[in-house]
């Protein structure tokens, strides 16, 4: 990944990848998919079902879901605010 795009990652998410974040996504030979778990967790977890998707959720699991849930807040957030600021600078 470039220099800017990985600036832009921090500045959004709050943390700086440090590897292809797409790679995490492709399956992996020992069969540990724990980033795919994690993002189909967060979903349930906000949908407030994470019993029903994850009932035995590991603590792996957990802590990879609030630290997605913390970057994906603080992306929600800058989008919020860079919205904000377009319809302001547009009046």
């Amino acid at each position: 990944m470039t220099d800017p795009i990985l600036a832009a990652v921090e500045r959004y998410a709050g943390c700086r990848p440090n590897s292809c974040p797409w790679r995490a996504l492709m399956p992996r030979p020992d069969g540990d998919d724990v980033v795919v778990r994690v993002l189909d967790a967060h979903r349930a977890y906000k949908e407030h079902a994470l019993a029903s998707a994850e009932p035995d959720v590991s603590h792996r699991v957990m802590e990879g879901i609030t630290a997605f849930d913390r970057a994906d807040r603080s992306v929600e957030f800058h989008k919020a605010e860079e919205e904000r600021r377009n319809r302001e600078a547009a009046k």
